[in-house]
């Protein structure tokens, strides 16, 4: 999510165009459904566990996943209702994907009824921030902050709220509000923050000078565009470094 927002401040072409709107709702709702199913493998595999408590576990984690995708579809479309009047199917994706994100990194230390929780809060939160992003004509045409920058932080600090001791995967640290008290809800915010720090010096540090040539090429083939009365020998590196549609 940090690294769309930088790449968005160091595009010229970004930052002026129009907010972009999905053309295509049954093509966005079939591939955020087969980024749901496909969540299944991705969650329930991470438990490596196929043996012994291993499946418990790995049932578990299929349980909280659903539930979490489930609870963040209502919770966008009673926010789309009560925002737009109807429901979207851009604000029903975004939440979607936000929820599975957001149970992603507490999937396998939370209750069901937690990841309830947690699901519809991370829909909620994704869909604001991409209302923000909009207010602010702030280019995210995939949601990449709304539901990895947003959801995704909500997800990383939640498991300092609601993490149980997991015997199976060998965790036996408790969150807040189970009466571990602050010290992993301050390990996962320590965690946020260097993420965010790590990829804005890493992304802007790439983006950067990759923004200043093409800023410059832009120049050159203007000016020679004028001297000349064509454009000079730079216009494909401009097509390929201006424009986003090349």
């Amino acid at each position: 999510g940090r690294l769309e927002v930088a790449a968005t401040y160091t595009s010229a072409e970004r930052l002026t165009r129009e907010i972009f709107q999905s053309w295509d709702p049954v093509k966005l709702l079939f591939g955020t459904f087969v980024l749901w199913v496909n969540w299944f493998s991705f969650n329930t595999g991470s438990t490596f566990g196929v043996v012994g408590g291993g499946v418990e576990l790995a049932a578990k984690v299929a349980v909280t996943t659903i539930l979490a995708a489930a609870a963040g579809a209502t919770a966008s479309m009673v926010l789309s209702e009560v925002q737009a009047h109807s429901i979207m199917v851009e604000h029903l994706a975004t939440g979607i994907l936000g929820s599975l994100v957001a149970i992603t990194a507490c999937c396998s230390v939370v209750t069901p009824w937690e990841s309830i929780v947690i699901g519809a809060l991370g829909a909620l939160l994704s869909n604001l921030a991409s209302f923000a992003l909009e207010r602010l004509r702030i280019d995210d045409p995939c949601g990449a902050f709304a539901v990895h920058g947003a959801a995704g932080a909500w997800g990383v600090l939640a498991v300092g709220l609601f993490a149980a001791p997991e015997p199976c995967m060998g965790i036996d640290k408790r969150g807040l509000f189970r009466g571990g008290g602050w010290v992993l809800l301050g390990v996962q915010a320590l965690g946020c923050v260097s993420i965010i720090a790590w990829s804005a010096v890493t992304c802007l540090s790439v983006l950067g000078p990759m923004a200043y040539l093409s800023k410059r090429s832009a120049t050159t083939t203007s000016s020679h565009k004028r001297t000349h009365g064509r454009a000079g020998p730079y216009t494909r590196l401009d097509r390929c470094l201006v424009c986003p549609s090349v």
